[in-house]
């Protein structure tokens, strides 16, 4: 089976390590696996009730952010009038974006490969 997210995700974690191989990266993938219902149980209790952790977090103050944070989708979340999607998964993930853009995070979505590589360079350099 395809996942065209996970895909994306190991090439934006590949140039990271080729790239950046100094600087500490964390690539949240339990969403890709899939887990007995006790297993689910157990990573649920680890995690805050309203937390949709990020695709990819790196680790580094820049710019005077305490650290980047990316939810990478493989197409846009935005509907043409740049409104989200309605669906509740991706709310909640605004809603983390919200929160940790609060909290002095760069934090966004982001579903172009190129684009996401721009950031990441502009961010760590």
């Amino acid at each position: 089976m395809v996942h065209p997210e996970h895909l994306l995700q190991k090439q934006v974690c590949a140039y990271l390590r080729v790239k950046y191989p100094k600087v500490y990266f964390k690539s949240d993938t339990i969403s890709n696996i899939r887990l007995t219902n006790p297993q689910k149980a157990r990573e649920k209790s680890l995690q805050h009730n309203k937390y949709a952790c990020p695709d990819l977090m790196i680790v580094k103050c820049c710019h005077g952010y305490g650290g980047m944070f990316m939810e990478l989708k493989a197409n846009s979340p935005f509907k043409k009038n740049r409104d989200l999607k309605k669906d509740e998964h991706l709310q909640e993930q605004a809603e983390t974006i919200i929160q940790l853009q609060k909290e002095g995070y760069h934090s966004d979505f982001y579903w172009d490969y190129d684009k996401i590589i721009k950031t990441i360079d502009w961010y760590l350099n």
